[in-house]
């Protein structure tokens, strides 16, 4: 966790303790509604994972001003209303890999991929413009005490 709080920048509400805040709520949601037991274990920590990392290397700024007045963090990304996340996730992908960070290592390569794939996917949807399909999914899986 160290290592994801240092890879946050020091902003207000972009920080480490919002991706606290948003892994909290994960598992509350996750683990209080029961949702756990219709999905894989991966996918349980892919989520999980998202909640630190969806945010990591957050500007501070939205996305249009960042793509204004940020020097070199988006160089060679397409510009468009997804580029913050799409930032973010290739930074969390970056972090989950990192030598001595390796957190998913003990799994299968296929299930590694599946992680992986996972962790992009759940934070390019963090984009408004994609939110609402995934929680539009999330109401596709029996639950036990969910409604949104």
């Amino acid at each position: 966790m160290r290592a994801v709080g240092d890879a946050y920048n020091s902003n207000l509400y972009h920080c480490i303790l919002h991706g606290c805040d948003v892994l909290h709520a994960m598992q509350v949601m996750i683990f209080e509604t029961g949702i756990h037991r219709t999905f894989p274990p991966e996918e349980v920590l892919a989520y999980l994972l998202c909640g630190p990392l969806h945010d990591v290397g957050h500007p501070g700024v939205s996305g249009p001003t960042a793509q204004r007045c940020v020097d070199g963090v988006f160089d060679g990304m397409e510009k468009d209303d997804a580029m913050m996340e799409r930032y973010h996730s290739n930074l969390a992908l970056e972090l989950i890999n990192f030598d001595g960070l390796d957190i998913i290592s003990h799994l299968p390569k296929a299930k590694q991929d599946r992680v992986k794939k996972l962790i992009r996917s759940i934070i390019m949807h963090t984009c408004i413009h994609g939110h609402d399909d995934l929680v539009d999914l999330l109401k596709t899986r029996p639950v036990l005490n969910f409604e949104v």
